[in-house]
């Protein structure tokens, strides 16, 4: 939370949802605008989902269980990692030859309820572009080409995880959190993410009055970003209970 080092999600959603079990698993990544020391890449879309494939799936078992719904949440960058993380289980899921390892793909899928951008430049954005510039460009991590302003590697995965959200029979959600405030980071000062590339295919907008990384850290129980993802995992939890009454009664 805000202003203390206190885990927020499992306090505030035991507050606002009681009775209700749920897990919660974090997950990082490389995230340096700067290329290593050493010179090759450590990470970069494709590996970061073979990883979140390999440990949140096959090994962590997230997803794997009927009716029990998985709700992914992404700030900045992660949100498009996000996108190219589910659009790669669609594909692995599809040619993957271990018969169970594809089975549990699939269960993913079918459980995945929801995916919250918090601050996600769908569309990139100039501040990133502002930092990208005080880089020289052999020394630019290869993941910031996801942050200019209309780039080409952005817009194909947009393309093609809007395609899959319409075409796949697998449905879930998508919902935005934008912060409003300015942020004062550097030599840089104000909106990092602009309401334009916020909003970009998404099924829900919800606004907070924050900066671009204070949207990760709400206030208390009150904030919009938090009340939209507790919402969201109440709804989850009642339509898979009516799933799971309806698929009793077929088999009475």
């Amino acid at each position: 939370m805000r202003h203390t080092e206190e885990f927020w999600p499992g306090k505030l959603f035991r507050q606002l949802l009681p009775g209700l079990k749920f897990r919660i698993l974090c997950v990082s990544y490389p995230a340096d605008a700067r290329l290593a020391e050493h010179g090759p890449e450590e990470s970069d879309e494709y590996l970061i989902s073979e990883n979140l494939i390999m440990n949140l799936i096959h090994k962590a078992r997230v997803g794997q269980r009927a009716n029990v719904p998985v709700v992914l949440v992404g700030h900045d960058l992660g949100g498009i990692l996000i996108k190219h993380f589910v659009l790669s289980v669609e594909n692995t899921s599809a040619t993957c030859p271990d018969e169970d390892k594809r089975a549990g793909l699939k269960s993913f899928l079918e459980n995945l309820d929801a995916v919250f951008f918090f601050a996600t430049p769908h569309s990139g954005a100039n501040a990133f572009q502002m930092l990208a510039s005080e880089i020289l460009e052999g020394e630019q991590h290869h993941m910031l080409r996801f942050m200019r302003v209309l780039n080409n590697a952005q817009s194909r995965i947009n393309s093609q995880f809007a395609e899959h959200r319409s075409n796949s029979r697998f449905k879930f959600t998508t919902h935005a959190i934008h912060p409003t405030h300015e942020t004062n980071q550097g030599r840089y000062k104000g909106v990092v993410v602009p309401e334009g590339t916020a909003r970009f295919d998404v099924d829900s907008f919800y606004s907070t009055p924050a900066d671009h990384f204070q949207v990760c850290q709400p206030e208390d129980e009150s904030s919009s970003s938090v009340r939209a993802l507790s919402n969201q995992l109440e709804d989850a939890v009642k339509k898979s209970k009516r799933r799971r009454t309806q698929g009793e009664v077929g088999r009475s």
